[in-house]
């Protein structure tokens, strides 16, 4: 099962523990709707942002009737589209994604880092690389010839010309 777009484009870009807090607080019911910031509780998406004070900031231009310019604000904190945080606001607000819903979302979230986590740790420890190219690890001494081990950094001497632009 894959997570729903929407909740990939808006909460794939949190924090690990700022989702585990979000799943948590979605199973207590301490979250918040139709207000960014409650009495002990966040709209999922204040969740994301990087404290307190930027949810309470999101709260002025909400009771000003000015949603749109808090939707703007929440979006650029987020780093997501404006039309995400709105289609989401609306959905979550109207009840149409319930706190059951999202939980069970997040949690495929969750789930989908978790493997990505473990798969990059096996690859690691393996000290290959995803497609068995060159090894990653450096341990025996051998730098390789891959391709940044010859760019250019400040003050060192190239072997071979970067095929980028520096």
């Amino acid at each position: 099962m894959a997570t729903h777009p929407l909740i990939q484009s808006l909460f794939g870009r949190f924090q690990n523990l700022n989702l585990m807090i979000l799943r948590e607080d979605l199973r207590r019911g301490s979250v918040a709707t139709s207000t960014w910031f409650g009495s002990r509780a966040l709209c999922p998406l204040a969740h994301g942002l990087m404290n307190a004070d930027m949810a309470q900031q999101l709260l002025w231009p909400s009771r000003a009737s000015k949603s749109e310019r808090a939707y703007r604000i929440a979006a650029r904190q987020l780093g997501v589209p404006l039309s995400d945080v709105d289609r989401f606001v609306r959905l979550w607000d109207s009840n149409e994604f319930g706190p059951d819903w999202l939980a069970d979302q997040l949690d495929i979230l969750w789930w989908e880092r978790r493997a990505d986590a473990d798969l990059m740790q096996t690859i690691l420890e393996s000290g290959a690389s995803p497609a068995g190219e060159q090894s990653l690890s450096h341990a025996d001494g051998d730098r390789g010839d891959g391709y940044f081990d010859s760019a250019p950094f400040p003050g060192s001497q190239s072997t071979s010309a970067c095929p980028c632009p520096l």
